[in-house]
């Protein structure tokens, strides 16, 4: 069965505290990061929770029914490409895969400055540093207006915030921690210790969490 990614959030969220939840949601972030890993030629503004598909299948045990156990088969990015689709750098694409994760674990949006994570986002013409856009006009000759995803900064405050509901949510430090390290990516490149230079890294980390949590 096919689902959009809020679809099965909304179809899981009586467990969303629950391990076997958390493990589920990590297999798709796993199959995510390995779908991105393979197709680094998707455009930057189609990593966006709105364009994750899910599909999932039950097992033998109860018949089938909706007892039996939900098992996650696929997961997969669905392009929305533009006119002139950019690939963005890794941060840029690292920071829009913490977004989405952030929606996956905890069923809610981050808040990004004054408005909710948008999904539909072109980061071509933004400076991550300072959230602004370079000047250029659309096909039209009128000034580009572009949901700032990934140009506004959370701030210490507002990334305290975020983490807290993650906690609330029952959510191990292991992955607050991995989500805080894409998110941090919202500064432009992370210059961290921690911080990820690429899906590799990410994938690497996600395999530990499901085979060999203890590590």
């Amino acid at each position: 069965q096919e689902h959009t990614m809020q679809q099965w959030i909304g179809t899981n969220h009586d467990r969303q505290q629950s391990p076997e939840y958390i493990t589920s949601a990590l297999q798709i972030a796993l199959k995510l990061t390995q779908f991105l890993i393979e197709d680094d030629a998707m455009p930057l503004e189609s990593i966006a929770a709105n364009n994750v598909r899910i599909t999932t299948s039950r097992g033998k045990e109860g018949g089938g029914g909706e007892g039996s156990k939900e098992a996650v088969e696929m997961a997969w990015i669905m392009s929305s490409m533009g006119e002139r689709p950019a690939v963005g750098t890794v941060s840029a694409r690292l920071f829009a895969m913490g977004v989405i994760l952030y929606e996956l674990f905890s069923g809610e949006k981050p808040i990004m400055g004054d408005t909710m994570a948008s999904n539909a986002t072109s980061v071509e013409h933004i400076n991550l540093a300072d959230g602004t856009e370079s000047s250029g006009s659309n096909n039209h000759g009128r000034p580009q207006k572009r949901p700032q995803l990934h140009a506004t900064p959370f701030g210490d405050k507002k990334m305290s915030n975020l983490m807290a509901r993650l906690e609330g949510k029952g959510l191990p430090w292991s992955i607050r921690f991995l989500i805080k390290s894409l998110l941090d990516f919202s500064e432009g490149d992370s210059c961290g210790d921690d911080a990820y230079s690429s899906f590799i890294e990410l994938q690497q980390d996600l395999s530990l969490m499901l085979d060999d949590p203890s590590r």
